[in-house]
């Protein structure tokens, strides 16, 4: 009989947080943002919350990379692009329905 253990695997490599989140919440905060500059009657949201999901998403793809490869980083990419077009989207219609009720 061997008493040797058997080996572990090395940690995962460790992930930004502070980036990770900044990802994140970063398109969520500018859709809030376009909505205040949309009661001024200036600006166009649609194309400031697009080009915000976009971005993101590359910054996204960019700090995961460091620990999923292959299907996997393209699967949680796919999964960061749906959610925050769910995400913005009902930000940016909860904000228009609220301003509506203020008139």
């Amino acid at each position: 009989m061997n008493d040797s253990s058997p080996s572990t695997p090395p940690d995962p490599p460790q992930i930004n947080l502070l980036q990770l989140w900044l990802s994140l919440l970063t398109p969520v905060a500018l859709t809030a943002l376009s909505l205040v500059i949309m009661m001024d009657g200036s600006g166009e949201p649609l194309s400031i919350i697009s080009l915000s999901i976009l971005s993101c998403m590359v910054w996204f793809i960019f700090v995961m990379k460091k620990r999923y490869k292959g299907s996997s980083l393209v699967f949680l990419g796919f999964g960061y692009l749906i959610a925050e077009v769910v995400v913005c989207g009902a930000t940016f219609f909860i904000g228009c329905l609220s301003m509506l009720s203020a008139l």
